[in-house]
C-alpha cells in the first residue's frame, strides 16, 4: 500500500477528492493531511472524513520532514498548498510530488500566480482557453515535468468566477485519475526494483556513480558492505571506484581483493577474444563491416575496466547476414539460430563466444529500421585485433537501454545490471556533446518512445538525475503505463511460466510419467500467454483481468 500525505493550505475540496478516490483502493491511502493554515477548510473535511490532519506555521515547513518520515509516506500530493516545497522534502521524494496548477503551465504560474489570482490574471488576458496542469514538483515554482493538461474554453462574457467553476469541474474529473495511473507506473518501478536490487546493491551502485567521493562516505559504506556476500559481480564494482581514485583508503581487508578482482576478469575474457579474432577476422576479410554492440562495445571503449562477458555480439548489415553465419560455422563453430540473432558456440566445449545480429532485437519488433544509422554513425576503431566499426556512444546507449529492459522484463543478466547504469554514466559523460535527440530518434524510428520513457524513469529512480528528465516524457502516461504493465507481465508471470515449461518438457514427461498433469496444465498455459509477450496492452488487460497479482 502506497503511503499518500496531501500539503494543503485551503478549502481542501481537491483534498477531499483525491481521499473520497482512494478510500477503497488497493494501490494507495491518503494517510495524513498536512495544513500551514489553522483557519483553512481543508481541516473541517479531514475531519469529516476521518484522515490524520497536522497543522504546521510556515517556519517549521521543513520540520514537516520529520512527520512524512514517521508516518511512512511514500508519495506526497500538493492540492492547493501555497508554500514552496524545500529541497530537503524534493530530495526525500524524487518524482513523488505532484501538484495540480489552475492553469496551462508555462502561462500564468510562478510566485504568487495562485487560486482566483490565476483565473483574474486569465480573464485580464481575454485568453479564449485555460485548464489545468498536473506536474512533478521541483526546485521551483510551477516547474516540473508536465504529467497532465485538460483544457476549457472561455467565453467572452465570463467572469473570474465562471472560469473557477470550470477549472473546478476538470480538478474533480481528473486530478485523482492521473494521479492514480502516475502511482500505477510508479509502483510498478518500485516493485521491480525491489526484486531486483537489495538496498546494499543501490547503496553500492549510488556511491560507485556519484561525481564526488568521500572517504567518510567510503567508510560508512564499508561498515555495512560484506564482499563474500556480495560476490565477485558487484565487488568489481567497487573495484572500479578504487582504480579511478586512489586516493581513496581501503582497508586492508578490502584493497588486495579488490585489486586481484580487476586482474582477474582482465584475463577471464581472454578466450572470448580470442574467438572474437578468428571469427571475425574471417568475416572481415570477406568485406562484411562489424559492429561490436552491448558489452563488447563498452569493453572496447574501457580496457582498463574489465568485466565479466557471456559473449560477445556483433552487429553485420542484414545482407551480408548469412555470409557472415556461414563463416563461423565453416570455422568449426555450432550455430544456434534466432530470428534476429545466430548464437555461436564452441564445438569442444558448446560455451557461446558470440551472437551475430542481423538487427537489434527491440519489443516493438522493429530493430531494424535504425540497423543503417547505426553504421553510419559509427567510426573506424581496432577492438580485440580487428578493424570493425565502433557505435558512437548515443547508439550504444540506446541498445544498452533496450537491452536493459528486455532484461528486466525476462529476468535475464541480472547481475550485469549494475554494469549497465556504470555503461550508462561513462557514455554521457566521456562526450562533452552528448546528442539526447539521437536517443529520441532511435525511439520514434523504433516505437520505442514508452519503453525508453519508463526505463529513464527506472534508471533515475536509482541514481537520481542520470537521465535527463526529457527522456522520461517521450510517450503519452497511458503508453508508459502500459509498458509497466508489460514488464509486470513478463517478470513476474510469462517468465516464471517459462521456465516451469521447459523444466516440463516432453521428455521429462517421458520419463516422469507422474509430471504429466502438470504438464497439460503448464504448457498450454504458456503457449497461449506468450503470444502477448510483446504487448503492452494486452498485458495491461490480463493484469486487470487478474490473470495474476501485481501486488
Amino acid at each position: 500500500m502506497i503511503n499518500i500525505a496531501i500539503y494543503a493550505s485551503g478549502s481542501g475540496t481537491n483534498a477531499e477528492n483525491l481521499i473520497t478516490y482512494f478510500k477503497s483502493s488497493k494501490k494507495a491511502n491518503v494517510k495524513i493531511i498536512l495544513c500551514n493554515n489553522a483557519n483553512a477548510g481543508v481541516i473541517e473535511r479531514a475531519a469529516r472524513l476521518k484522515v490524520p490532519c497536522e497543522i504546521f506555521s510556515k517556519e517549521n515547513l521543513k520540520g514537516t520532514k520529520d512527520i512524512l518520515d514517521r508516518e511512512g509516506i511514500d508519495f506526497i500530493i500538493l492540492a492547493g498548498f501555497l508554500l514552496k516545497v524545500p529541497d530537503e522534502i524534493i530530495e526525500a521524494y524524487p518524482r513523488r510530488i505532484v501538484n495540480i496548477h489552475p492553469a496551462l503551465i508555462p502561462n500564468y504560474c510562478g510566485k504568487g500566480m495562485y487560486g482566483h489570482h490565476v483565473h483574474e490574471a486569465v480573464i485580464a488576458a481575454h485568453e479564449k482557453e485555460s485548464g489545468i496542469t498536473i506536474h512533478l514538483v521541483d526546485n521551483h515554482y510551477d516547474h516540473g515535468q508536465i504529467l497532465f493538461q485538460a483544457k476549457c474554453s472561455i467565453d467572452s462574457t465570463d467572469t473570474p468566477d465562471d472560469l473557477a467553476a470550470k477549472i473546478h469541474i476538470l480538478e474533480q474529473t481528473y486530478f485523482p485519475k492521473v494521479v492514480d495511473e502516475y502511482l500505477t507506473t510508479q509502483a510498478s518501478i518500485d516493485r521491480i526494483c525491489s526484486d531486483l536490487f537489495a538496498e546494499s546493491d543501490i547503496n553500492l551502485m549510488r556511491f560507485a556513480l556519484n561525481d564526488t567521493y568521500s572517504q567518510e562516505e567510503l567508510d560508512d559504506l564499508l561498515k555495512v558492505w560484506d564482499l563474500e556476500v556480495a560476490g565477485a559481480q558487484k565487488a568489481l564494482l567497487l573495484s572500479y571506484v578504487m582504480k579511478a581514485h586512489p586516493d581513496l583508503k581501503f582497508p586492508d581487508y578490502f584493497g588486495p581483493r579488490l585489486s586481484g578482482l580487476i586482474n582477474y576478469y582482465r584475463f577471464h575474457n581472454v578466450k572470448l577474444m580470442s574467438n572474437f579474432k578468428k571469427i571475425c577476422s574471417e568475416i572481415s576479410n570477406e568485406g562484411i563491416e562489424i559492429v561490436p554492440i552491448k558489452g563488447g562495445a563498452m569493453k572496447a571503449l574501457r580496457p582498463d575496466y574489465p568485466r565479466e562477458m557471456g559473449d560477445i555480439d556483433i552487429l553485420v548489415p542484414e545482407t551480408d547476414y548469412l555470409r557472415a553465419v556461414n563463416i563461423a560455422k565453416r570455422l568449426g563453430y555450432k550455430l544456434f539460430k534466432d530470428i534476429h540473432s545466430t548464437d555461436i558456440h564452441e564445438k569442444e566445449t558448446n560455451d557461446s563466444v558470440m551472437d551475430i545480429h542481423k538487427w537489434i532485437l527491440i519489443t516493438s519488433g522493429k530493430g531494424r529500421k535504425i540497423t543503417p544509422q547505426i553504421f553510419e554513425r559509427a567510426s573506424k576503431h581496432n577492438v580485440f585485433g580487428v578493424d570493425v566499426l565502433l557505435p558512437c556512444n548515443e547508439d550504444i546507449l540506446f541498445i544498452s537501454m533496450i537491452n536493459f529492459s528486455r532484461n528486466i522484463m525476462d529476468r535475464t543478466s541480472q547481475k550485469g545490471a549494475p554494469f549497465t547504469l556504470f555503461d550508462i554514466k561513462y557514455l554521457i559523460q566521456s562526450k562533452d556533446t552528448f546528442d539526447w535527440n539521437i536517443i529520441k530518434e532511435n525511439a520514434v524510428k523504433t516505437s520505442s518512445e514508452a519503453e525508453i520513457s519508463l526505463l529513464s524513469r527506472f534508471i533515475n529512480h536509482i541514481i537520481p538525475h542520470l537521465i535527463p528528465s526529457e527522456m522520461e516524457t517521450l510517450s503519452e502516461e497511458k503508453e508508459i503505463r502500459a509498458f509497466g504493465s508489460l514488464w509486470l507481465f513478463r517478470r513476474f508471470y510469462l517468465s516464471p511460466l517459462q521456465e516451469r515449461s521447459h523444466q516440463l518438457g516432453v521428455s521429462e514427461v517421458m520419463r516422469h510419467p507422474s509430471n504429466l498433469p502438470a504438464f497439460i496444465c503448464v504448457r498450454p498455459k504458456y503457449t497461449f500467454m506468450k503470444l502477448f509477450k510483446y504487448s503492452p496492452r494486452a498485458a495491461g488487460v490480463i493484469i486487470k483481468a487478474k490473470c495474476f497479482s501485481s501486488n
